[in-house]
């Protein structure tokens, strides 16, 4: 009894089932549970997660997180001496 393709589908199908997975585990972790969201947003943004599924776990709009994003990474300019 072979199963047909639709019962299984391609693992490319799974991908981005699985990262989307991983990155809300990535943000629900004891070390980033109760960090900032803009460091959750640059976080996510870092792994590669498209803006929509960032906003979507991050429960923001995709403006507020290309704002959150965007403060993140001047923060972390001046924090190494380097004018935003």
């Amino acid at each position: 009894m072979a199963q047909s393709d639709s019962e299984n589908p391609p693992p490319d199908r799974w991908l981005p089932v699985v990262a989307r997975s991983l990155a809300y585990l990535c943000i629900t972790t004891p070390a980033n549970r109760h960090a900032a969201q803009r460091e959750k947003a640059r976080l996510l943004d870092a792994l590669g997660l498209p803006r929509s599924d960032t906003a979507a776990l991050l429960n923001i709009t995709d403006d507020v997180l290309r704002q959150s994003i965007s403060q993140a990474k001047r923060k972390g300019q001046r924090k190494r001496g380097k004018k935003a």
